[in-house]
């Protein structure tokens, strides 16, 4: 299995990812292994648009020749553990793309946004060296997505105008995780107040080298995408 995945065999992949869902031990090649691949997590309340916001990111990523491997994280029953893992059905159009990899991952009841495995999940992931860009998106509950910061290169919090995004946001400690906000359906009434209330809160975090951006996107239309790709971009270069 090592050999195949250093030669970038999908099935192979897959097979790893399940094993580190199902605590298998990683082999030290992998725990040891050193990679470039840019880790972007992606969190927000349900109905924010996170889905159709990587869609889009994705598509825009292709275009530039980046290679993409997306884990998205769903909430789990509590009585069965299972869960309905629709957002590989929202980006199935990129089913057929050798250069975009999506996994579906149960949260399996596991607190903070994520799987209880992510991180040995990500490292068998980085280690085919097949990936410039992985994208994590949270499992969607607004109030304790707080682990993608130990895990993410870059984090992104999606809000949308008008729903009191914003207080939620500070509430849950969402708002100091943040190295990106973007405001998702901007196209919406009250997007301009809810940026201008957003770089408000942002002035009460500690000073630091960057300064969180307050973003705009219409992800439906394509709108504020290269934007984000160069914040991004801008943010890894920063930290580096």
């Amino acid at each position: 299995m090592i050999n195949a995945l250093r030669n970038g065999d999908i099935r192979a992949l897959s097979r790893a990812i399940t094993l580190a869902e199902n605590d298998v031990p990683l082999s030290d090649q992998l725990v040891n292994h050193k990679n470039g691949s840019n880790v972007v997590g992606i969190t927000g309340a349900p109905g924010v648009g996170k889905s159709t916001l990587i869609n889009a990111y994705i598509n825009q990523l292709r275009a530039d020749g980046k290679t993409v491997a997306v884990l998205c994280v769903d909430p789990s029953s509590p009585t069965s553990g299972g869960a309905f893992l629709g957002d590989r059905l929202r980006m199935s159009e990129h089913a057929n793309d050798p250069g975009v990899f999506i996994r579906s991952l149960s949260a399996r009841n596991h607190l903070g946004g994520l799987c209880k495995n992510i991180e040995n999940i990500i490292k068998v992931i980085k280690f085919t060296n097949a990936w410039d860009t992985i994208i994590l998106e949270t499992v969607g509950a607004g109030q304790s997505e707080v682990e993608v910061a130990k895990i993410a290169n870059c984090k992104i919090v999606v809000l949308v105008p008008g729903y009191g995004d914003e207080m939620q946001a500070m509430k849950a400690g969402i708002l100091e995780i943040a190295d990106i906000l973007i405001i998702n359906k901007s196209d919406m009434p009250g997007a301009h107040h809810s940026a201008k209330e957003l770089k408000a809160m942002l002035r009460l975090r500690p000073k630091s080298d960057w300064d969180v951006p307050v973003l705009m996107s219409t992800a439906t239309e394509n709108e504020g995408i290269c934007e984000l790709i160069e914040t991004v971009e801008r943010f890894k270069v920063s930290t580096h």
